[in-house]
């Protein structure tokens, strides 16, 4: 039977400290954020920088990236690509469908009571050439 000795060095050996496992946690929570905010627009970036911020602290140098990190990551990663993807998307449309800038410009008044500034910045990159 091994010493007592022995037993604590395989333990302290096969542990990661707890401040690793912090950040591989917070990793995993923010790729879930990340996810979990991906239609909201730009409210899913930061989460998805700071989990693989958070992955990359949680890795001890020269070993694998744990379960957590990894799976943080992979999150983040789709969270992240995903809802740029979309804000593009949102963008391209605004620029180049009249109904939707026509519609935008209607939720605004209806909320706000009065025009906003969507018809004449679309004017204005018309005139630039920037648009269509």
């Amino acid at each position: 039977m091994p010493s007592a000795e022995i037993r604590r060095e395989y333990i302290e050996d096969r542990q990661a400290p707890a401040g690793r496992v912090k950040f591989q946690t917070a990793s995993l929570v923010c790729g879930i954020a990340a996810i979990g905010l991906v239609f909201t627009g730009i409210f899913q970036i930061p989460f998805a920088a700071l989990s693989l911020l958070f992955a990359s602290l949680g890795r001890k140098p020269g070993e694998t990236i744990s379960s957590a990190s990894r799976v943080g990551s992979i999150l983040a990663l789709i969270g992240g690509v995903g809802g740029l993807l979309l804000l593009a998307y949102s963008f391209y449309l605004l620029r180049t469908d009249p109904r939707i800038l026509q519609q935008t410009e209607e939720m605004y008044r209806a909320i706000y009571g009065e025009s906003s500034d969507f018809t004449a910045f679309m004017q204005f990159m018309q005139g630039a050439g920037v648009t269509n």
